[in-house]
C-alpha cells in the first residue's frame, strides 16, 4: 500500500497554520471587537441598529499590537485613499472587517480597512481611526 504525498497547497495550509499561531503568540496586547448589535424589527426579525450607542462586544481578549502610523496609504488608479492614525495586528481569527470597531486599553477605534483580500495572511493588519 503506498500513500500519496502531500500536494504542495497541503504543504503549505500545514505551514500557514503553525505560522499564525506562533505570530499570534506574540502580540502582548488585548483589545475587544465590536459590532452593531441586532435589535428586534417587531415581526419576528432583525434589524442592524443605527444608533452610535448600540454597539456590542462580539470578541473579547483578542490577542493585537497597536502602533501609530508615520505615513499616509494611497492608491491610484481608481482606488479610494483611506486614511487612518493606527494600525493594529492581529491573528487571522476572528475575523475582521470595515463595519466594526475595536475598543483598546479605554479607547475606542474605527476599522477604515483590512487585508482581508490578501492571500495567505499570517496576520490582520488593520488601518483604524481613533474616535475623540
Amino acid at each position: 500500500m503506498t500513500t500519496t504525498p502531500p500536494t504542495w497547497e497541503a504543504g503549505l495550509r500545514l505551514n500557514m497554520t503553525g505560522i499564525r499561531a506562533v505570530v499570534a503568540d506574540t502580540f502582548a496586547s488585548r483589545c475587544e471587537i465590536l459590532s452593531r448589535a441586532n435589535l428586534p424589527d417587531g415581526q419576528g426579525g432583525f434589524v442592524i441598529s443605527d444608533s452610535d450607542e448600540d454597539w456590542r462586544v462580539i470578541y473579547s481578549d483578542v490577542p493585537c499590537r497597536i502602533a501609530e502610523m508615520t505615513g499616509r496609504e494611497s492608491f491610484l488608479k481608481n482606488q479610494q485613499t483611506v486614511e487612518g492614525d493606527w494600525v493594529l495586528t492581529l491573528g487571522v481569527s476572528p475575523p475582521v472587517s470595515e463595519d466594526m470597531r475595536i475598543e483598546l486599553e479605554g479607547q475606542e477605534y474605527e476599522v477604515m480597512l483590512t487585508n482581508a483580500h490578501q492571500g495567505y495572511r499570517t496576520a490582520q493588519r488593520l488601518l483604524l481611526r481613533q474616535f475623540s
